[in-house]
């Protein structure tokens, strides 16, 4: 039986949690302690990669969500209440780029958002050039150690 459009949009939507052995988050532990970054920037540019392969694209946009607890805000990881934001990450795949150099710029993205990090999704939208009522992404990763 062939699924219609909207069954097959229906069927990719939802939440996966992947489980790694730890064996496999050892390996990358070191991965990322040996060449400056986290595992978190492992993640992120795994989940781009994946995206750009899907999508056929090389410009990919995904949301990544910011803890804000190690933040601008003085005295954050003392403070009860949420401070968790959702910004769009803009990371180019270039199939070429090596893996490690490229890992590294996906960092220095992450790292330079942090200016941004309390920017509410509104304004982001609202200064982008994404039309108003268009989604700036359509995937969302969030990382915790």
């Amino acid at each position: 039986m062939r699924r219609s459009p909207s069954q097959d949009t229906r069927a990719r939507k939802g939440t996966k949690e992947i489980l790694l052995s730890a064996q496999v988050t050892s390996a990358l532990r070191t991965l990322a302690q040996d060449n400056q970054l986290t595992l978190n920037t492992i993640v992120q540019g795994a989940w781009a990669l994946l995206l750009s392969r899907y999508r056929g694209e090389e410009d990919v946009v995904l949301g990544v969500i910011r803890a804000n607890r190690r933040s601008t805000i003085e005295g954050a990881e003392a403070m009860i209440g949420l401070f968790v934001n959702t910004l769009p990450l803009r990371v180019r795949v270039n199939p070429e780029a090596p893996l490690i150099p490229w890992l590294k710029e996906v960092r220095q993205q992450w790292i330079t958002m942090r200016a941004h990090e309390h920017t509410s999704l509104a304004n982001v939208q609202a200064w982008s050039d994404v039309p108003a009522g268009s989604p700036l992404f359509q995937s969302t990763l969030m990382f915790e150690n």
